[in-house]
């Protein structure tokens, strides 16, 4: 989250969702906060906003790094998001949030 992002939340206090999101995200502001949850949700509805790349991998199952991911080539592919729209996706998000 941008303190540009939080600013904008801050505008649609109005809107009860947009209150309530500002609260937590007010909870979280002491420490870095990346909205993994919010991006990989986000996708679901509007993949347009992402670039997506395809990698090989492998999970470490046992030792120190279990549950680790490595790039390996020949096992499993799964799509990874690289990049995405930011102006896009944040104004996705508040439109959400004034919906509530």
């Amino acid at each position: 989250m941008t303190s540009k992002f939080i600013h904008r939340l801050a505008k649609q206090r109005q809107y009860l969702l947009s209150d309530f999101a500002g609260l937590c995200y007010a909870l979280a502001t002491p420490q870095d906060y990346y909205c993994w949850d919010v991006l990989a949700t986000v996708y679901l509805d509007r993949p347009e906003f992402y670039q997506v790349r395809e990698w090989e991998t492998q999970i470490i199952t046992e030792g120190m790094s279990q549950g680790r991911i490595q790039i390996a080539s020949g096992n499993r592919k799964v799509r990874v998001m690289e990049t995405i729209d930011r102006d896009r996706f944040y104004d996705y998000i508040l439109q959400q949030f004034k919906r509530g």
